[in-house]
């Protein structure tokens, strides 16, 4: 779960944002008129955090009008990108804002090593989460989200390139998604894609368990590579830390309460 914030907080994490990026449908480039805009701010590394007994891997979010914003720090990022916290940091690496950011395109160049069994879980899992959500609201938003997230799953278990322009996909699977999207979709055709697609994250997730038993595919990453991203890691954090613009209460609220992310 994101912990919500007001907005003298939000101003003073906007002032040291190091990038923002669109996120969202239209990332995608599904977005309609209805479609609220999603903003992801990666900040500076906050001092207090990263000499805190409080490692947390919440975001913050703030929503104004129809935006939401989500904060997180650099340090937050690339974690949750390790752990598979956050699917939404995974897609902001394919983003222009990250591919030419003269320090963050180390990331995008990066991207393929972040292919892990973590984050597919993570897609996957989010798929029956909507699905269970599209059973009971029969909403077709849930239901747009669950076939895009067993499609971004199954590239990434056959090592495929992925991209964040899913509308240019001329595939069944971008045609079923503008579809849904704009709900030229029935209740009859609805249910039985619902269906399939309980039926394939459930054979894709054994077929990743056993990658993973079978030592075929990297929980989180390369030893070597690991290496690599956390030497690049510490260097630029080093250079881009900020003292004592933020604080630690909303975490400490956090563990009080055993907040749990929101996956």
């Amino acid at each position: 779960m994101n912990i919500h914030i007001n907005e003298e907080e939000f101003n003073k994490l906007n002032e040291h944002t190091l990038v923002q990026i669109m996120v969202g449908s239209h990332s995608y480039g599904l977005n309609n008129e209805s479609s609220d805009k999603d903003v992801l701010n990666i900040t500076y590394n906050l001092t207090d955090n990263l000499h805190s007994l409080i490692q947390l891997h919440h975001q913050y979010q703030y929503k104004s009008n129809n935006t939401d914003y989500l904060f997180c720090s650099l340090q937050t990022f690339v974690k949750n990108l390790l752990s598979g916290d956050s699917t939404i940091n995974f897609e902001a690496i394919f983003s222009d804002e990250i591919k030419n950011h003269k320090d963050l395109c180390f990331l995008y160049n990066f991207r393929k090593n972040f292919y892990n069994y973590n984050l597919i879980r993570s897609y996957l899992g989010l798929c029956r989460r909507d699905l269970k959500a599209f059973k009971k609201e029969e909403n077709n938003k849930k239901l747009f989200h669950a076939l895009r997230g067993l499609f971004v799953a199954n590239l990434l278990f056959n090592n495929e390139e992925y991209h964040n322009d899913l509308k240019s996909l001329d595939t069944n699977t971008g045609i079923l998604l503008t579809k849904i999207k704009n709900n030229f979709i029935t209740k009859a055709e609805a249910n039985l894609l619902s269906k399939d697609l309980a039926d394939k994250v459930d054979e894709l997730r054994l077929k990743l368990n056993q990658r993973l038993n079978e030592k075929k595919i990297h929980k989180v990453m390369d030893i070597e590579k690991l290496k690599e991203l956390d030497s690049w890691f510490i260097k630029l954090s080093t250079q881009n830390v900020k003292q004592g613009f933020f604080s630690n209460d909303q975490y400490y609220t956090a563990i009080q309460e055993e907040i749990k992310y929101d996956n």
